[in-house]
Parts: C-alpha cells; sequence; structure tokens
C-alpha cells in the first residue's frame, strides 16, 4: 500500500520528491561548487565558494546569475549542469555542489507578554 501511495503522490508531484529534512538553499548560503573531470584551467575558473544574494541568486562565470533559493543541492545542481548544456558551454558537465556554510536560522521573535494585573 505504501508503494502505490508513494507512486500516486510522485505522480501528483512530478517525482520531484524530497526526503524529509533535507535542506532547502536561502539567501545567505555558502555553497562550495566543484566542477569535476576538466583540465585544471577549467576548474579554477568554477571550483570556488558562491554566496547566494538576497534574491536567492548565485553568479556564476559564463552563465551569470542563478535562481538557487528554494531549491535542495540536487535540484540546483542538475539546474546548473543543464544551463551548461543550454549555453553550450560543455556537453556533459559534471559538478558536485555543497554547502559550505548555511545562513543562520532566524528564530520567531516572541510577543511581549501584557503586564499582570494586580487583584487586591
Amino acid at each position: 500500500m505504501r508503494v502505490m501511495s508513494a507512486l500516486i503522490f510522485c505522480g501528483l508531484l512530478g517525482c520531484a520528491a524530497v526526503e524529509a529534512g533535507e535542506p532547502k538553499i536561502k539567501a545567505g548560503d555558502s555553497l562550495e561548487l566543484s566542477l569535476m573531470k576538466m583540465p585544471k584551467s577549467e576548474m579554477d575558473l568554477w571550483n570556488r565558494t558562491y554566496k547566494v544574494n538576497g534574491a536567492g541568486e548565485i553568479a556564476l562565470p559564463l552563465l551569470g546569475k542563478i535562481k538557487v533559493s528554494g531549491m535542495t543541492l540536487e535540484e540546483a545542481t542538475s539546474g546548473i549542469e543543464k544551463a551548461l548544456r543550454d549555453g553550450q558551454i560543455y556537453r556533459n558537465p559534471y559538478l558536485d555542489l555543497q554547502f559550505l556554510k548555511a545562513a543562520p536560522k532566524v528564530a520567531p521573535k516572541a510577543a511581549p507578554m501584557a503586564p499582570k494585573e494586580n487583584k487586591r
């Protein structure tokens, strides 16, 4: 029954299944990108840390700004690889994207408590 439920769920969402607890990229995150299986000069161009700006984008060489916020690392990796293929920069790019430093979580602010009335 669980398999059938998963298949129906997958069909409704286009198989964009995200495991529970898998972190999403957000503004302020620092991501480490590593382009693999390329000449060193090419890897030196790409392999570095990229900070996600307030608009949720990272600025990549030759590609410009790419929206990554709200995506998992896997989704962002696939999107960047596709942009590299579509832009005819690389035919079969292979890259690794990791969180270097996640943006701090902002704790919700507690509402001030009303003072208690003194009953005499």
